[in-house]
């Protein structure tokens, strides 16, 4: 009898009309209502989680009048007309036509103005003005890294690190590095709306400049989104559906939440082929173009697969060399029988180097921010063309250069490609990835470790084709290896010592370049090797490096009684310590840093290693005149003194007095007193050196 419902009477159900001015997807603790009837107070929170796209509608709210007031149901009393990226000018036109009482309202603190929306609430006789303009802001970013520990349970959203809690949507499909747009609110706390952009491709037939709607084959028509920048990639769309020479051009497009596109490119659709230079006259039966006479061999770069392009007679005559071309069919719309030259600019997915060194660990082009994984990157090698061609494939850097020691017969440290063509992964990171890494004519050089020669090679074996070997001993190895050479090398001889060597992948010669004076040396003096508790050192004038119990030790001695360890390299020399073993042996070595690699003992005369004595002259007196007219190299195990011999010009006080000549040896001071006595030439003796020196002669004063 008193009109009020079970709900009511039980429940405390009630309900109340009223505007949604904040709610629990800007950031607010609750649904926030105004202007309301229904209560005695003009507003009202409510939890009913009303969503992003309530603002500013006027609404029916049910609830239970608890502590919370519970949202039961919510009665949209609005009607709305939504306008989105291009068309947001024209919802902002429909808008000044309407009641002067309309106001306008902002959605998202940051990016740009993603959606226009006009909210007619003139159902609601409560509500101050019969429509609101509602505009949504968005942002393109990148989705980050997550944590999903109790203690850090936190998302990386475009650098800003958020806590899970404050994403109001659902990111558990997203991944690392994927493009997101983000609605950003904090109407009392920062709050996060985070949609995937999504992606299509189609065939182009259209593009209207006043509106940037592209036409796909299929009727489908894309509009550029409010996030679309890409003025590049247009223009390049443009300029393929301008050409005579293309048909319906394929295009990949990303689309933001409305399909609208945030960029566009025919990466994807492009196939980039080593043009071989060889050819062959073909009949083409199902051809039509009476220009096409060949047939070109291509090579794919991405999968080394052999490609027959029919081409164009004058294609044939404007290409007589190899290189890069695209040859996709698919990316034109049809077959235009003339492959398009690419490089060394980057093109799509294909990046392109002069040259590039590779080790069995190296991961990162010289001086580029190109990185590949050296364990699977996929090596493509091509050399030869028509019936030759070859095509080798190798895995990962270590069996790249396995491919070339088993080729050249020798160990190898580094493969040198040129002319490369790398093809680039799918990634978002501040990166570029490569995936496949493509050379043609094989390698440019491939480098071994260290050659050793124990004497002066004067004597080669002539071989096949014009070539010399030379016997060295390779990284360590206790057999000699034979190493192509030229005959211009094998007249000058190669002089005992450690080596650098390369090797001309298309030669197969191999050059020398003496290893500097850090990475290796000789001992021929008392005292060399130190021991305490079964460690090692190698004692080297003042320097002294580690020697590991397991160091290879190959002993060249004409001798039975070899040995094959430091341990017994340390007897050795301890028994010929009362010999004068330094006229015996010699100990060679090669260092990696301050440790040392592999031992070579040799008998002392055998290893004819040199060292350098350089004397420059930079006094500035015009009356003195210095002369260096010694030796400047000289054998290890020997001493060079070093002598300078002074004339003056100006023969008037020279004789009378007494002078101090400063000079520095290796960038340290020295000087001499310099007394001539009667005479006006005198030589002096700056010291006695066995090891290579720079000396520079820098000042002459007189006493």
């Amino acid at each position: 009898g008193t009109g009020r419902t079970l709900g009511w009477s039980v429940f405390d159900l009630r309900s109340v009309e009223g505007i949604i001015t904040a709610n629990e997807a800007t950031g607010y603790d609750a649904t926030h209502l105004e202007n309301v009837t229904g209560v005695r107070a003009k507003t009202i929170d409510i939890a009913a989680d009303t969503g992003l796209y309530m603002m500013w509608h006027a609404v029916r709210q049910w609830y239970v009048a608890d502590k919370n007031n519970t949202g039961v149901f919510t009665l949209d009393l609005a009607e709305t007309t939504v306008y989105e990226c291009g068309e947001i000018a024209d919802g902002k036109d429909d808008y000044a036509d309407l009641e002067k009482t309309s106001s306008l309202k902002k959605v998202g603190t940051d990016g740009e103005e993603y959606e226009f929306v006009i909210v007619d609430n003139s159902a609601y006789d409560g509500a101050p003005n019969d429509y609101y303009g509602v505009s949504y802001y968005y942002y393109l970013t990148t989705m980050g890294g997550r944590s999903n520990n109790l203690s850090k349970n936190e998302t990386t959203i475009g650098g800003v690190v958020v806590k899970n809690d404050h994403i109001l949507t659902d990111i558990s499909d997203i991944e690392k590095r994927d493009q997101i747009i983000v609605l950003k609110d904090n109407d009392d706390e920062t709050v996060y709306h985070v949609f995937p952009v999504t992606s299509t491709t189609g065939a182009v037939t259209g593009w209207k400049s006043d509106t940037g709607a592209i036409t796909l084959s299929d009727g489908t028509v894309l509009y550029p989104s409010v996030f679309c920048e890409n003025v590049k990639d247009v223009l390049a769309l443009v300029a393929l559906l301008w050409s005579d020479k293309v048909t319906a051009p394929n295009f990949y497009f990303t689309l933001d939440t409305h399909g609208h596109y945030i960029d566009l490119n025919n990466d994807q659709f492009r196939t980039v082929a080593y043009y071989t230079g060889a050819y062959k006259p073909e009949t083409f039966e199902d051809t039509w173009n009476v220009d096409v006479e060949w047939i070109a061999q291509f090579v794919d770069v991405a999968t080394g697969e052999e490609e027959r392009v029919p081409v164009t007679a004058d294609w044939k005559d404007d290409n007589k060399v190899g290189g890069y071309y695209d040859i996709t069919d698919e990316l034109s719309g049809n077959s235009v029988y003339e492959p398009y030259k690419v490089g060394p600019e980057a093109y799509g997915a294909y990046l392109f180097d002069a040259s590039e060194t590779f080790s069995a660990t190296s991961h990162k082009f010289v001086g580029t921010d190109v990185y590949y994984n050296y364990n699977t990157v996929e090596f493509i090698i091509v050399s030869d063309n028509g019936k030759d061609l070859t095509v080798d494939h190798y895995t990962g850097t270590e069996e790249l250069i396995a491919g070339f020691e088993k080729k050249h017969g020798v160990d190898l440290s580094f493969v040198t490609l040129s002319n490369i063509c790398m093809v680039t992964m799918d990634t978002n990171g501040n990166n570029d990835a490569v995936s496949t890494i493509f050379a043609y004519d094989g390698a440019e050089t491939v480098s071994g470790g260290i050659a050793f020669f124990p004497k002066d090679v004067n004597a080669f074996s002539a071989m096949d084709h014009g070539f010399y070997m030379a016997p060295a001993y390779i990284n360590g190895e206790a057999n000699e290896t034979y190493l192509k050479i030229s005959a211009t090398t094998a007249h000058d001889g190669v002089e005992a010592g450690f080596y650098t060597y390369t090797i001309n992948d298309a030669t197969k010669l191999a050059t020398f370049e003496r290893i500097s004076d850090n990475m290796a040396g000789v001992v021929n003096g008392k005292n060399d090797v130190k021991e305490a508790g079964g460690m090692y050192w190698i004692v080297d004038g003042t320097a002294e490096y580690s020697v590991p119990s397991d160091t290879p030790v190959i002993d060249l001695r004409a001798t039975e009684d070899k040995i094959s360890t430091i341990e017994e390299l340390d007897d050795l020399l301890d028994d010929l310590y009362n010999a004068a073993w330094d006229e015996m042996v010699d100990v060679c070595y090669v260092l990696d840093g301050d440790e040392v690699m592999y031992i070579y003992v040799v008998s002392n005369g055998d290893a004819l290693f040199k060292y350098t004595v350089t004397v420059a002259n930079e006094i500035e007196n015009s009356n003195l005149e210095a002369v260096y007219a010694g030796a400047t190299e000289f054998e290890v195990g020997t001493k060079a003194t070093v002598k300078v011999t002074l004339n003056t010009v100006d023969k008037n006080n020279f004789q009378s007095n007494s002078y101090t000549l400063k000079f520095t040896v290796n960038d340290v001071p020295d000087e001499v007193i310099v007394k001539p006595g009667s005479s006006n030439t005198v030589e002096v003796t700056l010291g006695t050196y066995d090891s290579a020196s720079e000396i520079v002669l820098v000042d002459f004063v007189g006493a």
